[in-house]
């Protein structure tokens, strides 16, 4: 109850001396306020990520500052590198009381010109495509990631690729309050098993790779016996640091659409996107392979084709990217199958090896991109479907 009264007695001061302010003060400097994402590694790499790079594409407008405010990140490493960033005129600000402040404000703020939401839509492609990163690490950052690198065997001429599975540890311990909502099918859906990934672990490493299974928690260490190259990093390794570390000087990033990978996304390192949904968006970064889950109809078990699915309204018109779309429920996903992820990584593979995909393969991925992701223009310039899995599944692809 006094904090509710504090919040009332705040929002009307910021009526009566905030807001007056700043239309004092915009003539001369515009001063736009917002706060960062600070609470799901996803949204701290991304969010800001895709706001500057926007930014730099389009230009900077005059006179205009940007103060964005954040506390207690979910990455002490990654929210460092935030505050030391220095793009002008953005400034990230550490401050309890800055972010209290300005959530507080934000339901009069964000109806003026003043807030600035720092969201991103999932269809930046042009902006991934044509502006470096913004995120760095310094030089001592760089040797302490060799050095933990060699602790756990990898040496400073080899290659690895980092894998991530989501599973349930991560929500559950992190908000166990909301347990309800984490078992709700629209959350349960995007879990995966980790063990489909290991046939395409075993094949990075025997491509002379090392591949490092990456979470902040996890359910389950992997199973014994596994190549030696094949490393736990997730259960026996894991630190703040190397999980933005690994993720950014990975060849390539094995996800399965988890707040993680949007860290290798933000170091314009590659996915291969395991699990992909919904269908009709593509993640950025030109070189992505991304593996659609399969549908099946929920009371026969029959597939259902990507095409029948668009003509029957499965995310129709949907404008951003998001699994709480109305249509979610109308087919089960299938998990991918370990086979296809297999073949996913060897299509990405070709590519760093200067392989192209064979022109069947490369006109049905074209079909895909044309019937199910035009809806966006720029989307050429985001990844593809898995060459493997086109000429695979090409009678769900094409009608």
């Amino acid at each position: 109850m006094a904090m509710t009264f504090m919040r009332a007695i705040v929002r009307a001061a910021g009526w009566l001396t905030v807001l007056p302010m700043l239309y004092l003060i915009e003539p001369f400097y515009r001063i736009r306020i917002g706060t960062m994402y600070t609470q799901r590694i996803g949204h701290l790499a991304e969010n800001a990520e895709t706001f500057i790079r926007k930014m730099r594409m389009e230009g900077f407008p005059p006179r205009t500052g940007y103060f964005f405010f954040g506390h207690n990140p979910a990455n002490r490493q990654l929210y460092k590198m935030w505050l030391r960033t220095r793009t002008y005129p953005v400034r990230f600000i550490d401050s309890r009381l800055g972010t209290w402040l300005a959530f507080t404000l934000r339901p009069a703020l964000s109806k003026t010109r003043f807030w600035e939401a720092c969201k991103e839509t999932g269809v930046e492609y042009r902006a991934f495509d044509d502006t470096p990163p913004v995120l760095y690490f310094t030089d001592e950052e760089e040797e302490r990631g060799r050095r933990e690198l060699e602790k756990m065997g990898i040496g400073r001429d080899d290659w690895f690729v980092a894998f991530h599975a989501r599973d349930n540890a991560f929500l559950s311990a992190w908000r166990p309050e909301l347990k309800d909502h984490w078992a709700r099918p629209v959350n349960q859906g995007r879990n995966v098993d980790v063990r489909t990934m290991l046939k395409a672990a075993d094949y990075i490493a025997s491509k002379g790779g090392f591949a490092i299974r990456v979470g902040a928690q996890v359910e389950e260490p992997l199973p014994p016996g596994l190549h030696p190259k094949i490393i736990d990093y997730a259960s026996s390794f894991r630190n703040e640091f190397m999980d933005i570390y690994i993720a950014a000087r990975s060849r390539f990033f094995i996800s399965s659409l988890s707040g993680i990978d949007s860290i290798a996304l933000a170091f314009n390192v590659p996915l291969v996107t395991t699990n992909h949904s919904p269908y009709n968006f593509a993640r950025y970064n030109r070189r992505t392979v991304m593996l659609p889950r399969l549908l099946k109809d929920p009371e026969t078990g029959q597939q259902i084709p990507f095409w029948s699915a668009q003509s029957r309204g499965y995310f129709v018109g949907w404008e951003r990217v998001s699994s709480n779309h109305e249509t979610w429920g109308m087919f089960n996903q299938v998990p991918s199958s370990e086979d296809d992820i297999l073949d996913a990584v060897k299509d990405m593979i070709d590519q760093f090896e200067g392989r192209p995909p064979i022109s069947e393969a490369k006109e049905i991925q074209d079909a895909y991109g044309e019937m199910y992701l035009s809806h966006k223009p720029d989307h050429t310039r985001a990844g593809r479907i898995s060459a493997r899995f086109a000429l695979k599944y090409r009678d769900l692809i094409v009608p």
